[in-house]
């Protein structure tokens, strides 16, 4: 049997993935950089969100400098959640791939939809970006 050339060594390698930015590789790359540089992550107190929806994992970490949520979405279908952040009123959730400040966090539930597997890692700081 003949392996398919599409995922063959010479077409799948580091460097193929290194020349590409959207290779699992980069992403991959980009996700340790990440937490490397917010200690949070490694050092932080870790907070499990309950939520009405099963496949939605969403948590938070903080330590003294900062607070980061995380929402994952486990399904292959697009899902929508409710968070219950009124605690965090008057912080906005900054993503921390693209630097996104998104809406201010008020008494309300904060909704989110996320597409099928995929997920969002903020920073939560006070007023707008820092």
């Amino acid at each position: 049997m003949h392996p398919d050339p599409l995922y063959s060594y010479e077409v799948v390698n580091v460097a193929a993935q290194l020349r590409r930015e959207t290779s699992l590789l980069r992403r991959v790359q980009v996700l340790i950089h990440t937490r490397r540089r917010h200690t949070v992550f490694g050092h932080g107190s870790l907070e499990i969100l309950y939520l009405a929806n099963p496949h939605i994992l969403a948590y938070l970490r903080q330590d003294t400098t900062e607070t980061v949520l995380i929402v994952h979405n486990l399904s292959g279908a697009v899902q929508p959640v409710d968070l219950d952040l009124a605690r965090f009123r008057e912080h906005t959730p900054v993503e921390m791939f693209g630097n996104i400040a998104f809406p201010k966090i008020d008494e309300r539930p904060y909704f989110l939809s996320l597409r099928p597997y995929g997920f969002y890692w903020f920073r939560l700081t006070r007023g707008g970006y820092e």
